[in-house]
């Protein structure tokens, strides 16, 4: 369990890097180490399907949001280097990388169950939900306040990439004149 409390420190510091780093760019990556520690913290909570789903998401929202960062915070090569948030990042690479050997260390091996609450599932499906899919039934009533979680999660996401690829489009205009 301290490994969880651990991780989850290490979210809260990469979330105060985002909003203390001076570079956007910076910002936004520290942002992306947040959310990969998050998954770390579904895979310890044993939540594999949110796991997945996050780390989908997290890939294509940071992947948007450094390309839109990338025309908004251009470096020139003149400028002195500053090594410490590459050394931040080599620091939460290698705690991330722990991290993930620690929860793989955890998982059970293949062919046992991981909790025995999937066989309660798959026995009373018909009878609690009257639902044929045990899929369906698992999503939709058994497990709703994930899925509604992991739907929110999709729709804060897209709006965050709408919003900095429109605040990136209205600093281009500013720029042209129009």
């Amino acid at each position: 369990m301290i490994e969880l409390y651990f991780i989850i420190i290490m979210m809260i510091a990469a979330a105060l890097a985002a909003v203390s780093l001076p570079g956007l760019l910076s910002s936004v990556i520290a942002l992306g180490v947040a959310g990969q520690a998050l998954l770390l913290v579904y895979i310890f909570l044993q939540a594999p399907d949110l796991a997945v789903a996050h780390l989908v998401v997290e890939i294509i929202v940071v992947a948007v949001l450094i390309r839109a960062t990338m025309k908004r915070d251009a470096v020139s090569a003149g400028q002195p280097k500053n090594y410490l948030p590459v050394s931040l990042g080599a620091v939460f690479a290698g705690i991330f990388i722990y991290g993930g050997y620690l929860a793989a260390s955890e998982i059970s091996p293949f062919g046992e169950p991981l909790m025995k609450v999937s066989g309660i599932y798959i026995r009373n499906c018909l009878n609690d939900v009257y639902a044929c899919n045990v899929i369906s039934a698992v999503l939709l009533d058994y497990r709703i306040m994930d899925t509604m979680v992991l739907v929110a999660a999709v729709f804060c996401g897209a709006i965050s990439v709408y919003a900095v690829l429109r605040k990136s489009e209205i600093a281009g205009k500013e720029d042209k004149g129009e």
